[in-house]
């Protein structure tokens, strides 16, 4: 073939590792192609004929090519350089994979031509290797179940995608989902809870909706969905999170939880991480034993997820018989009775001839068995500790929690929090500290995801990322040129049925500098084609109104809205909010003290004077300071200089989609020289924007403390008890 030019524009994802163009403007018509294999491939030319939608008798397997039709010739080739080759001349496709998994990729990607491109073929090649053995998707269907279709349709994209692993969540305080013979209560009782929280689960006025959510899968649920994976060279690894996130098994079979837990267990209707954790007694690991002899029939691949995440260790603390394994065992502490749990379940596992894989918070243990393959979602630190330590790695960031918000658009879904945009995805790199991680995940927690519209919604077009950066080579990743892709991966998408998202074109915030009296901010799109309008009134902004020109000097409070536009003046993306407030004290320095006006660390102190309330916007936890478990504290505030000022607000609420705690008061105090204070007054709620404001006649001071009453209690469903309620704190405004 006369090769022209590397390409990199064509619409695939992931892209392959080598694709050259041919030199000429010829095309392969697949109209009028005829699909050539041998027997043993015939899995593979029916899939290509299903989706080119080719005429029955296009299909030749053990046969000579006849006459000058257009041909696609399947063939394997051990000793292949790449794991695949596809090469798309005038009159003949030859696909060539290494093995049978192999040529499934390399089917893949002619579908995704055909897809993207219609029946005339550009004439090209393409040398193609993965570049990570593993390459993951997590699905929970505890906390929402998903039936056996949707979970096919996941696998679908999956297998489009060129992912090799699917991580099944199917247990978890929510709900148990997995029938086992041997246990017929675990179904019976613990698949069953009695309502769902509607709102975020720590939000001050959540209900229930009193709407039963019950769901499971048989055995030959099971064997569906095993197969179906398997067709599509996809390892199913079942995931039995223990020992905590257990409510749902212990509400099944109570006798397993520590005798010493004030509450009984039940199937939680709210989210979290809950104190009801699996005991150390011998019955039971007895119990374990039966039920993953039982689970290994029904997954044949080598993995089974055994979690060790979350565990709250308050009941074992006090419980005789866990205490008595911990001294029978001469363990030093709760960590090394958790490494004692998991070193159990990995030996009943082995014995079974299946490795265990577990959360990298089972690192906290000094016992941990070397065989045991680490998911590290807690940091990179976590990654890097379990290879020090001699553990296989999969990562699995929280850049990769494809139930985290794409944008901060007001329009995009509720989710849980976070923050994990489409090019955060693609430019995040698994392999940055070590060539030996095994691969990387991306994981989909579905508290707030109930619908399958939903779902999807949550994984595209981010699935594509993540696949790119699990596939191409490092070397030839490039966010630019799958930037370029996206909306030719968008369409494909919606032919093919999917639900995708379209935020990656909603414009983004970004505050140059802060001065006396005001901010200067820009706006930025990925797409700068796009044009950007814009309100300052609080609106929602249309074609008529403002035209983003160059940046915006703010000298007052003003509620911005901006999104993107097509060219023709059509909304092309949701809209993004910032309320922008300059005043005095912006930019000054915060400090925390107890009741006892010691200095305590609260992160994120220094958002609460960057001039940015987060009223009317997306909550983001790191633009709030948390001050948890204090029934009082005090913030001081260092204006620099003396001021004159008349009017000061603290934010307690007001995010888009929570709904957060109020103090019980708050007192404001001025000093000139930190040592003698006056009360200037109590802050007074302000419904509904959640802040808290005192207004009265002219102060010069130049310190200004807050001092927070917290002594109030809320019912924390996590700890079954009642807590001190959590404070956010958003903004302080001094005008």
């Amino acid at each position: 073939m006369n090769i022209r030019r590397s390409i990199t524009n064509l619409p695939l994802a992931p892209y392959p590792a080598h694709c050259e163009l041919a030199a000429n403007d010829h095309r392969f018509n697949l109209e009028l192609a005829t699909i050539y294999a041998n027997q043993c491939l015939s899995e593979y030319a029916e899939v290509l004929h299903a989706a080119l939608d080719l005429p029955k008798h296009n299909v030749q397997l053990d046969a000579e090519r006849s006459g000058k039709s257009p041909a696609i010739a399947l063939n394997l080739n051990a000793a292949l350089d790449s794991d695949y080759e596809l090469i798309i001349g005038v009159d003949t496709v030859s696909l060539t994979g290494r093995d049978e998994t192999q040529m499934f990729y390399g089917v893949q990607t002619l579908i995704q031509l055909a897809q993207s491109l219609g029946p005339y073929l550009p004439t090209l090649e393409i040398r193609d290797t993965a570049r990570c053995k593993y390459r993951g998707l997590h699905l929970d269907v505890s906390r929402h179940f998903y039936p056996v279709d949707n979970v096919k349709r996941v696998l679908d994209l999956m297998a489009m995608h060129k992912l090799n692993h699917f991580h099944w969540h199917l247990v978890d305080d929510q709900g148990w989902r997995l029938e086992i013979d041997a246990f017929p209560d675990l179904v019976k009782t613990g698949s069953h809870r009695p309502g769902t929280v509607t709102k975020h689960t720590l939000d001050r006025d959540n209900e229930l909706d009193n709407t039963p959510h019950r769901g499971f899968y048989t055995k030959q649920d099971i064997r569906d969905i095993v197969a179906y994976a398997k067709a599509r060279h996809i390892t199913v690894i079942p995931e039995i999170d223990l020992p905590g996130h257990s409510s749902a098994l212990l509400t099944a079979y109570p006798v397993l939880a520590c005798h010493n837990a004030p509450t009984p267990p039940r199937v939680q209707t709210h989210f979290g991480i809950f104190t009801q954790v699996l005991c150390n007694r011998e019955s039971t690991f007895t119990f374990l034993e039966t039920l993953f002899t039982e689970l290994a029939v029904l997954f044949p691949g080598p993995y089974v997820h055994i979690g060790g995440d979350e565990v709250k260790k308050t009941h074992w603390d006090s419980c005789p018989d866990c205490q008595q394994v911990l001294r029978d065992r001469a363990l030093s502490n709760s960590e090394a009775l958790h490494g004692y749990f998991i070193q159990r379940v990995t030996k009943i596992l082995a014995n079974l001839n299946k490795r265990a894989i577990c959360w990298d918070d089972v690192l906290d243990s000094d016992n941990l068995d070397q065989s045991v393959k680490i998911m590290s979602w807690l940091g990179e630190e976590k990654a890097c500790d379990a290879l020090t330590r001699g553990h296989d790695v999969i990562m699995t960031q929280s850049k990769l929690y494809f139930d985290f918000y794409q944008s901060l658009s007001i329009d995009e879904p509720f989710a849980i929090h976070g923050h994990a945009p489409l090019k955060e995805v693609y430019n995040y790199d698994p392999l940055e500290h070590s060539d030996t991680i095994q691969g990387v995940q991306a994981n989909v927690w579905t508290e707030y995801i109930d619908t399958m519209p939903k779902l999807e919604y949550a994984l595209l077009p981010r699935l594509a990322a993540l696949a790119e950066i699990a596939w191409t080579p490092k070397s030839q990743q490039s966010w630019t040129a799958f930037r370029q892709r996206i909306p030719a991966l968008l369409e494909r998408y919606e032919k093919l049925g999917y639900h995708a998202a379209d935020s990656v074109f909603v414009p983004q915030f970004n505050v140059l500098d802060r001065g006396t009296g005001y901010l200067r901010v820009a706006l930025h799109s990925e797409f700068p084609q796009l044009p950007i309008y814009f309100t300052s009134d609080g609106t929602r902004p249309t074609e008529g109104s403002s035209a983003y020109q160059q940046p915006l000097l703010i000298t007052e409070p003003t509620l911005l809205h901006a999104g993107c536009f097509s060219t023709d003046n059509k909304p092309a993306s949701g809209v993004v909010p910032l309320f922008v407030f300059p005043h005095h004290a912006m930019g000054c320095k915060v400090v925390a003290k107890d009741s006892a006006l010691n200095l305590i660390e609260i992160d994120h102190l220094n958002q609460l004077t960057n001039g940015l309330p987060q009223q009317g916007v997306r909550f983001q936890h790191a633009q709030w300071a948390l001050f948890e478990a204090l029934d009082s504290f005090h913030i001081d505030l260092d204006l620099r200089t003396t001021q004159t000022f008349s009017t000061i607000s603290v934010g307690f609420d007001g995010a888009l989609g929570r709904s957060l705690y109020f103090p019980v008061s708050v007192t404001v105090h001025g000093s000139q020289n930190e040592q003698d204070w006056k009360v200037l007054g109590q802050l007074q709620p302000s419904q509904p924007t959640g802040r808290w404001a005192l207004s009265s006649a002219e102060h010069t001071y130049r310190f200004l403390r807050f001092s927070v009453d917290n002594r109030q209690t809320i019912y924390s469903f996590e700890d079954a008890r009642d807590i001190i309620p959590p404070l956010y704190v958003d903004e302080i405004t001094v005008t």
